[in-house]
């Protein structure tokens, strides 16, 4: 085989390694039930933001969309929106103690 042809299909299996790595990491979303505890990510940036908690919670789930969307309302007194709308890519379960 020529060098090129090397070159060229050693190309190749680097691509399609990338692309099998790059897919493991995308994971199907968890799916979340009505009156589930989750907390939702931080979507705005701006200063000071950089100490302040990536995510807000807990937030009580009121409805399930279509799409991995779903409503989420606030639960207790806390920093955040008080009702949202958001997809499963931003939000996690919430821990409470006693599930530790």
């Amino acid at each position: 085989m020529p060098p090129l042809m090397h070159y060229v299909i050693k190309g190749i299996n680097d691509i399609q390694e990338n692309r099998k790595t790059y897919n493991l990491r995308r994971r199907e979303p968890k799916p979340y039930r009505v009156r589930d505890l989750v907390a939702i990510k931080r979507t705005r940036f701006g200063p000071n933001l950089k100490l302040k908690p990536k995510y807000f919670g807990p937030y009580s789930i009121t409805r399930a969309k279509g799409g991995n969307t779903y409503d989420v309302i606030k639960e207790g007194n806390h920093e955040g929106p008080n009702f949202t709308t958001t997809c499963a890519e931003y939000l996690k379960p919430w821990n409470t103690m006693s599930e530790l």
